[in-house]
Order: structure tokens, then sequence, then C-alpha cells
């Protein structure tokens, strides 16, 4: 098992890259950083870059979609998956997870359908991107 750092309780850092270069100063393999703001930030071959240097991996990519809310959304949600997905492929990020809440105020018959549907269709989407999708 890999050691994660995230940066819950950090304080302020600097930059991402003060963020990586800290978590492999202290023994953590991975850290909690969204693929796709850091590949934008720094650009692949940069972003690539700070994670080998350290000896790091991005241990799971973030899950940009609104599963739970209404069909709009969920739809307008997608291409950022795709985007997403992208930029964790080329960090070498095989893994997202998002969380499932143990109550709904939907019917629960109905809250599971829409949400097997949906996160069947993100779970092909970054499957695509040899991504597996997982919940906490």
């Amino acid at each position: 098992m890999i050691k994660e750092l995230t940066k819950a309780g950090l304080g302020k850092l600097e930059s991402d890259e003060q963020y990586t270069t800290y978590a492999s100063r202290y023994g953590f393999g991975a850290v909690d950083l969204n693929p796709l703001s850091f590949v934008q930030t720094y650009g692949i071959e940069q972003a690539q870059h700070l994670l080998e240097s350290n000896q790091v991996i991005i241990g799971s990519a973030d899950f940009p979609v609104e599963w739970r809310s209404a069909d709009e959304q969920f739809g307008e949600g997608l291409p950022n998956l795709v985007s997403m997905a992208e930029a964790s492929a080329a960090l070498n990020v095989d893994k997202c997870c998002t969380y499932i809440l143990p109550s709904t105020d939907y019917p629960a018959a109905t809250f599971m359908a829409v949400a097997t549907k949906r996160l069947r269709l993100c779970a092909d989407i970054l499957d695509a991107y040899v991504i597996r999708l997982g919940r906490a």
C-alpha cells in the first residue's frame, strides 16, 4: 500500500510543486491532486517531471461529474470527465473515485436506477483511458 498525502490540514502551500516535494521528503508515495488542474498549471511535461523527480504519483483523480443532480447538469459534466481522463492518462493515474451518500431524498429504486446508469456511462468513458472508477 502506498501512503498518500492530502492537503487537508497542511496550511497554506505555495504551489503543487512544493506539495509534491514535501510529500516526497516526508516519505509519501502519492499525493492528492487534481490531474487536470495540475496539467493546466504546469503543462504535461513539467507535471510528469514534478511527479517523477519526487518519486510520487497521483493516487486518484477527482470525479468532475455531478452525477447526483439533474440530467442537464450531469450531461454538462461529461466533457469535463473526458478532459480529466486525458490529463490523468498522461500522468499515469489509473483510479478515479466518487462517493455515494448513505441516504437520498429520491425514492430508493429510482435513485439506484439513475445512479447505476450514470456511473456505468462514466466508468465506460474512463475505461477508454484505462482508468477505473471506484467509490469511497
